[in-house]
């Protein structure tokens, strides 16, 4: 298809004569898409004009645009409260975190989601995922039993032969 003049997608629609550069990561969208679509069917050449076919394959493209767009915002949810369930799972544990003030040891009191991430409550401090250098239950304190008071009732007990 030809077309006389160039065209260019801006984010306020199709202007002639206007460069816009586009940095590594802004992907086209599904609006750029379309749009982009309405300008080719705008500015075709009547005495070749594109054949059904070729919409029909843009037009499935734009929808499997539009499904993988959908899909990647189902997995960062899904991710979002994977941490959140990882980090929730911790309440009560013991851990050891590496951050740029040093390392912070002790007990995970809550979770907190701040700026898009699951943190820590380790006394004052939140700590990220990520920060987390070890996880363990602390030991159970088990009180020393009064050995006198065993041993006296060890004396009180009757004595028997086994060999008999």
């Amino acid at each position: 298809m030809a077309v006389g003049a160039v065209y260019q997608a801006s984010s306020t629609g199709v202007e002639s004569g206007q460069n816009k550069t586009m940095t590594l990561g802004d992907g086209l969208g599904k609006d750029s898409f379309l749009q982009l679509l309405i300008t080719q069917m705008q500015h075709q050449d009547p005495l070749e004009p594109v054949k059904d076919t070729e919409y029909i394959a843009q037009l499935a493209q734009f929808n499997s645009l539009e499904q993988m767009q959908n899909l990647n915002d189902k997995f960062d949810k899904m991710l979002k409260w994977s941490q959140m369930t990882q980090a929730s799972s911790l309440i009560g544990k013991e851990v050891d975190g590496v951050t740029l003030d040093g390392t912070i040891s002790g007990a995970v009191k809550e979770v907190r989601y701040v700026e898009g991430e699951p943190k820590l409550v380790v006394g004052k401090t939140q700590l990220s995922l990520s920060e987390i250098a070890r996880i363990y239950e602390k030991a159970a304190q088990v009180p020393i039993a009064n050995t006198n008071a065993y041993h006296e009732k060890a004396d009180e007990l009757p004595i028997t032969d086994a060999s008999a």
